[in-house]
Parts: structure tokens; sequence; C-alpha cells
């Protein structure tokens, strides 16, 4: 009987676990997806000159070689999973998770035309469960920034 239950609290534990931690490339699409107009497919995108046979590991390495972001440069990464995904704007557009070493990225490409359109997007951040939170205020005169008063009455 304690073994019946036992496998069932792990049970639970792990559907549970699955169902919290989401799914990143699942809640990019998400996210893009509500855009209702399609905005999201404006702006800066590098174009890979690359041939529409191209295998998906060439496409990513081409891709990190050719964007910067804020922490620098993508020098190293592992790829996570590889899917397609449905989205309104780009209808037959893959998404590759990879970690590297600036952190979890996903990479959308859609080869259109000539060219491999691409676009990098952080994963989206996830409160930890039991996360400290500092909700203490401080005053600019705590912090240290408080205006003095000279010259005034």
């Amino acid at each position: 009987m304690k073994r019946h239950i036992i496998s069932l609290i792990a049970v639970i534990l792990t559907l549970s676990a699955s169902v919290f931690a989401g799914d990143p490339i699942d809640d990019l699409v998400t996210k893009l997806n509500s855009d209702k107009f399609g905005l999201w497919v404006n702006g800066i995108s590098p174009i890979l000159d690359l041939p529409q046979t191209a295998p998906t590991n060439s496409i990513i390495k081409k891709a990190t070689q050719m964007v910067g972001f804020d922490k620098g440069r993508i020098e190293s990464y592992k790829v996570i999973e590889i899917r397609k995904v449905e989205l309104k704007a780009k209808p037959k557009c893959s998404a590759v998770l990879i970690q590297t070493n600036l952190g979890e990225k996903i990479l959308l490409f859609n080869f259109e035309g000539n060219d491999w359109w691409t676009r990098f997007y952080d994963t989206p951040q996830k409160a930890k469960p039991n996360q400290r939170v500092d909700l203490t205020v401080k005053t600019p005169v705590e912090l240290g920034k408080a205006q003095g008063t000279a010259g005034h009455p």
C-alpha cells in the first residue's frame, strides 16, 4: 500500500513539474501569435545566403556567427531541441532551442525566396518557486541620493 502511495506521489510531482516548467518554444510562439498585426517580424534579421537544402546545423552555425548581443557574441552552443512551429506571420518556420555561453536562446528560421530569414530570442524568464523578493523601499536619503538644501530658505 505504501509503495502505491509513494509511486502516485512521484507521478504527481513529475507531472506538476513539467506543467509548471513550461516550454520555452511554445511560450514564444504564443507570445508572437498574440500580436494580431504580426509586427514582430519587422526589424533587423540576419539573412543567410545558404541553399534551401542547407542542413539545420549549418543554418544554426552561420546564424550564431552573424549575430551579436548586448553581452557579446555566441562563442559556444548546444542544441537542445529543433522543431517546426506554427506562426501566423511565418507559417513555415522552424525553431531551435539552444544553450549558449550567453544563456538559453531560441532561433527562428525560415527559407524565403533565395535566403534564410533568421531571428534570435531570449527564452522567457520564469519566476523560481519560493523565490525571495526584497520588498524593502528605500528613501533617497537612505540611498545617499538626497538633494541638499543649500541656497534654499
